[in-house]
């Protein structure tokens, strides 16, 4: 009897989050964001920069800030970048040799051969990238990136995608004091 056992893997996410020395969201009043937004398509806003605008913008009033787009003391930019992972593991040969007596056939020896290999092969990713800056000091204050596995056929898994980046990174801020 022969089992095959098959399993569908992929990486979790992964954020990473940096921050200048002292950086606290506390010390801002008001937000606003690049224009234009790395997201953008030259002089339209593409329906992803809608997207990470009116998340980002719900997280950060929902913290006090205030949005102004004519004085913000901090400006928000965003990008993206789409890539393959590879598999992290190389296809494995295995051979083993035996040896049995007696029965009908009397002495026998057997040779086997394994070969194993992930399935599925590279995977899409999608990375994207959240920018803080200091207005007034035109300085980033901190910048926050969420790369995941994307099946590139499904719209609403993207979207569900970009919501989750945005509260993933905006976990990592530093604690308000």
């Amino acid at each position: 009897m022969t089992a095959i056992a098959l399993s569908a893997c992929s990486s979790a996410p992964t954020v990473i989050a940096n921050g200048a020395p002292g950086f606290s969201l506390s010390t801002y009043s008001t937000f606003g964001y690049f224009d234009p937004l790395d997201t953008d398509r030259g002089d339209v806003q593409s329906l992803m920069s809608q997207h990470l605008i009116h998340i980002t913008q719900m997280e950060l009033e929902s913290r006090g800030l205030v949005r102004d787009d004519d004085y913000p003391q901090l400006k928000l930019n965003f990008w993206t970048a789409a890539g393959v992972s590879s598999p992290s593991s190389q296809p494995r040969v295995g051979v083993s040799v035996g040896h049995g007596s007696g029965g009908y056939y009397g002495s026998r020896t057997g040779v086997g051969v394994s070969l194993s290999t992930l399935l599925g092969g590279p995977k899409d990713t999608q990375t994207i990238g959240l920018d803080f800056v200091d207005a007034e000091r035109e300085q980033l204050v901190f910048e926050g990136t969420y790369t995941a596995e994307i099946s590139g056929e499904d719209a609403n898994a993207l979207s569900a995608m970009v919501d989750r980046a945005v509260q993933e990174v905006f976990a990592e801020l530093p604690a308000q004091p």
